[in-house]
């Protein structure tokens, strides 16, 4: 059976058959809305790396796309997908219920905060004046760059941090355990991205050190060869991982903050944790921070391979 549309003749496609393109070598295929569609020739050269792409494999990309809505009504997208397009849904399988809002819980912003996107939310910082970009920065005006919306906790949820160092044992440190059991740090540190020339900002961390925490968690320390091999995989609860050389961390002071410029850490800005490192692009200072693994390898996140070279993501 087949439906026209406009100038196409397209046939109908099941799910279950949709189902059954998931690999390159036998076709990657997807569904938005009623349309069918062969993504594979196009994986290898998707901006947001190959494996955001993968995550639609078999299935509809509507809920990947309700957290990227920027994809709609953006012409270059829309003829993209028109040469992609191999068929349509059978009529009784077609989505009819709509997807909510993955935004909904977003915190109220800042209406002087400059916008680069609305969903996920990307802002420069807001400078009063000219003078005050080698200021600290408020917290309601400091800029953001979220690739996801920003995580949801009930008021009586209990923090922790993971941390995982490769071997059989896991602990768990509560977040009033951090903030009463080690010594804390206040540091003065800039923070940047590079997609707009005002995505900067300088504010007051205070926070543990996270070589002090994997001590505590029974890493040697002292064994320079050990260091040298390792890398720290950062998890954020919104899903961004990213690793680091462990030696970069160590020689960049980070801190595992829980407050900004005397503040409990804001939601746009990582509360309850975030990972926060001198001298470092945007991207390695991990918000919503609650799993960190020591590992031989880097990552496999999306974020870890557009990390290379460096990329103007935070």
């Amino acid at each position: 059976k087949k439906i026209k549309n406009e100038e196409n003749f397209f046939p109908i496609i099941s799910k279950a058959e949709v189902s059954s393109h998931t690999t390159i070598e036998n076709r990657v295929w997807t569904t938005l809305g009623e349309n069918v569609y062969d993504v594979t020739d196009y994986i290898k050269n998707h901006p947001g790396s190959d494996k955001f792409i993968l995550m639609s494999a078999g299935q509809s990309m509507d809920i990947l796309w309700s957290y990227f809505p920027f994809h709609y009504n953006n012409k270059k997208i829309s003829k993209l997908l028109e040469k992609m397009q191999i068929g349509k849904l059978p009529q009784e399988e077609i989505p009819k219920q709509e997807i909510s809002d993955p935004y909904i819980t977003d915190p109220i912003r800042s209406n002087k905060l400059p916008i680069i996107q609305d969903k996920p939310f990307q802002s420069e910082t807001y400078f009063p004046n000219d003078d005050s970009h080698h200021l600290i920065s408020s917290n309601e005006h400091f800029y953001v760059h979220n690739h996801f919306p920003v995580p949801y906790f009930s008021s009586d949820e209990i923090h922790k941090l993971r941390i995982d160092l490769g071997t059989e044992k896991v602990i768990e440190i509560k977040l009033d355990d951090l903030k009463n059991s080690f010594t804390c740090y206040e540091q003065e540190i800039k923070l940047h991205c590079g997609n707009k020339p005002n995505q900067f900002g300088i504010a007051l961390w205070k926070g543990v050190k996270l070589y002090d925490i994997l001590k505590f968690s029974g890493l040697d320390t002292q064994s320079s060869t050990e260091l040298n091999s390792l890398h720290l995989h950062a998890q954020g609860h919104d899903g961004f991982e990213i690793s680091i050389p462990l030696n970069e961390c160590f020689e960049k002071s980070a801190l595992v903050a829980f407050e900004m410029n005397g503040k409990i850490l804001p939601p746009d800005h990582g509360y309850p944790l975030r990972l926060i490192m001198t001298d470092s692009e945007g991207i390695k200072n991990v918000k919503w921070l609650y799993n960190i693994r020591l590992r031989k390898n880097d990552c496999d996140s999306p974020w870890q391979i557009l990390k290379k070279p460096v990329t103007d993501n935070n």
